[in-house]
């Protein structure tokens, strides 16, 4: 049975196809095979409003999240049992980065058009033996300065059936 919860006013769905292309310049948050952790009040660069609400900073949850404004909870299913209010969940479980895994953010373009990208490249599943073998997430949000879209990429997703 398929449950849908937690739906933010004032937005609407669409899905459409997208070029997932990574970003290599911004700043790194982490690195490797991190775990449950969560980086803190990052600044957007921009004025983003969100659920009614205008943002300055986002913070990060590597469990495949983001969370408007400075806190974030440590969750593995933000949306149905997270404290924090305002998230963004592109791929929310227990993950961890793999060796090569990172999360990094980037702001492109110039204003009033800037777009912030989140990146979660080479993570995984804790639950496929223990450190992700096989596995291989790679996905972004994106928020969009002027018309305050949230925009969820997903690039090359690699699952290891046996875990």
């Amino acid at each position: 049975m398929a449950t849908l919860q937690a739906q933010v006013s004032a937005y609407s769905f669409s899905q459409s196809s997208v070029t997932y292309t990574p970003i290599t310049g911004g700043a790194v948050l982490a690195t490797g095979a991190v775990d449950d952790d969560s980086y803190l009040n990052n600044p957007i660069g921009f004025n983003f409003t969100y659920n009614g609400t205008v943002y300055t900073t986002f913070s990060v949850n590597s469990n495949g999240y983001i969370a408007m404004g400075a806190n974030i909870n440590d969750s593995y299913s933000a949306l149905s049992t997270g404290t924090v209010n305002d998230v963004i969940c592109p791929l929310n479980y227990d993950l961890n980065g793999t060796a090569s895994g990172e999360i990094r953010y980037e702001l492109l373009g110039t204003a009033p058009n800037r777009v912030l990208v989140v990146q979660f490249a080479n993570w995984a599943s804790y639950l496929s033996t223990g450190t992700g073998a096989g596995d291989n997430f790679n996905f972004q949000v994106r928020l969009y300065e002027t018309s305050n879209n949230v925009e969820v990429v997903y690039g090359n997703v690699v699952k290891n059936t046996t875990s």
